[in-house]
């Protein structure tokens, strides 16, 4: 599940207001959110603008050249769905 969590967090920021996003960022415990963030500036220090732009081109255009016509969207798509099933079945 921790995997996960940056695409979730991106997404809940996007599709959230930001009380409501807030409020879902509280219900995980602090130690994740910890992991999290060593993870996240340990990956953002080793990050190359140059790099990572070519291999978002170039992984969207593997996707939508598997039959995937929003590209890389998708996974902000299954996000999203995965969070308005969590809402519904509430």
């Amino acid at each position: 599940y921790f995997s996960l969590l940056p695409y979730i967090i991106v997404n809940a920021r996007s599709l959230l207001s930001e009380a409501d996003y807030r409020e879902w960022l509280s219900t995980l415990r602090p130690e994740v959110l910890a992991d999290f963030e060593a993870k996240r500036q340990y990956w953002q220090s080793k990050y190359s603008p140059i790099v990572g732009e070519a291999q978002d081109r170039i992984y969207n255009w593997f996707l939508k050249g598997n039959k995937i016509s929003s590209g890389k969207k998708n996974y902000a798509e299954v996000i999203s769905l995965l969070m308005s099933v969590e809402e519904t079945v509430k």
